[in-house]
């Protein structure tokens, strides 16, 4: 019989034979304590839009039909309604979005070690967890927590339907739709992963993007047709916020061409005022992805913005050496996708005035950059041994 040391020293070395359990658990008690500590000191948030989102939950409640906006987000309206019905009224809600939130760490976890290894995977959900701008979300009454991890979740699912073909395929279309029922954002999404799966669709590169041309031009016809049909009332604000110059964030603003006096009509004339001012419209859409990726803010501390100055630069440096990497693999093609059409959603419309919409994305160019920093440390690692070793080589030679 062994001694009662020797036994635990079995038992120690089988759990440290497994790191990267280790590695999950300390990502677990980071995420409950980050957010526990922003629920201790902040409690249940309300934002500027929860109202909207109360509203409709009342609505849907009382059987009365949903009003203006609140039909866009009636996927997040119809979780408020859910936990209210059963109880558990907006803590419940805030349970929901950190257990998505979880899952969500895990899926992209999957997603690393599938692009890279599980160092790249728990590196990835690492940065996801730990970063307070995407966990302080978690405790509002908002929409952004439960879309920041459906684009995750979503992800995973179509790269898995696309890998295992069969039942995944209604699990992707299930995440989809969700994400596209808590934002509009979720129809991009659609979008891209439509073009996507159409990519794998054949091995030939010219009819690969013959079809994904194809499904591309049919996308912007259909949402050309769709706003000729949309209310007019909506067209002001869309012309507006060319000619005004809008970015979303008021003091950087752009110069525009005027308008026309007369500002009627619908959504064609928001695109006959881009066709007609095509260099100034593309220095603008420029701008405001600039601001929503370089994610500063007049409104944020001078220490946050610094924060964000120095880090984001070496996140989308990493994210560009782990694109370069990765490039033939075919998870890279739906990451780029999905974070190409959210920064021309951005583009076409405005940066957000907090710093939202990057967070949409960001875990996904986390996981490039965990790639490109998990091969930089093996490449260090190599020529660190072949130094080494060509030392120790030396070394015998004199000896001798």
């Amino acid at each position: 019989m062994q001694p009662r040391h020797a036994q635990q020293d079995e038992r120690v070395g089988k759990f440290s034979r497994h790191p990267e359990l280790i590695a999950a658990l300390l990502l677990l008690s980071l995420f409950l304590a980050l957010n526990l500590a922003i629920l201790i000191s902040s409690g249940i948030r309300i934002g500027g839009d929860s109202p909207r989102y109360l509203s409709g939950a009342a609505n849907l409640l009382r059987g009365l039909p949903l009003e203006g906006k609140q039909i866009s987000y009636v996927g997040y309206v119809a979780v408020i309604a859910f936990c209210e019905r059963i109880g558990i009224g907006l803590p419940g809600v805030i349970a929901i979005q950190l257990v998505l939130a979880a899952v969500a760490a895990a899926a992209l976890y999957d997603l690393g070690r599938r692009l890279h290894d599980g160092r790249a995977g728990l590196m990835a959900a690492g940065l996801f967890v730990a970063n307070p701008d995407i966990a302080r979300w978690n405790a509002f009454i908002l929409t952004d927590s439960l879309y920041i991890s459906l684009v995750i979740l979503a992800v995973w699912g179509v790269h898995t339907a696309a890998l295992r073909k069969r039942y995944w395929y209604i699990l992707a279309v299930a995440l989809l739709i969700a994400a596209a029922l808590v934002r509009p954002n979720g129809f991009v999404l659609m979008a891209v992963s439509v073009l996507y799966l159409a990519s794998r669709a054949t091995s030939r590169k010219r009819l690969r993007w013959l079809i994904v041309s194809g499904i591309a031009v049919a996308f912007i016809s259909g949402a050309i047709v769709a706003a000729r049909f949309y209310p007019s009332n909506n067209s002001k604000p869309a012309v507006l916020a060319w000619s005004n110059g809008g970015t979303g964030v008021k003091p950087w603003n752009v110069s525009m061409p005027p308008a026309p006096v007369q500002v009627e009509g619908g959504w064609a004339e928001a695109l006959g005022y881009v066709a007609g001012h095509p260099f100034a419209s593309l220095r603008l859409a420029c701008t405001r992805v600039a601001i929503e990726l370089i994610h500063v803010r007049p409104s944020y501390s001078f220490k946050h913005n610094m924060v964000l100055l120095v880090a984001l630069p070496f996140l989308y440096l990493l994210a560009l050496i782990g694109l370069k990497l990765n490039q033939e693999r075919s998870l890279t093609r739906l990451i780029i996708l999905v974070i190409g059409g959210h920064l021309i959603l951005i583009a076409l419309t405005f940066a957000d005035w907090d710093g939202r919409y990057l967070l949409y994305t960001l875990p996904l160019i986390s996981l490039l950059s965990a790639s490109a920093t998990i091969s930089l440390i093996d490449l260090y690692r190599v020529k660190m041994k072949a130094r080494h070793g060509a030392i120790g080589v030396a070394d015998h030679c004199v000896i001798e």
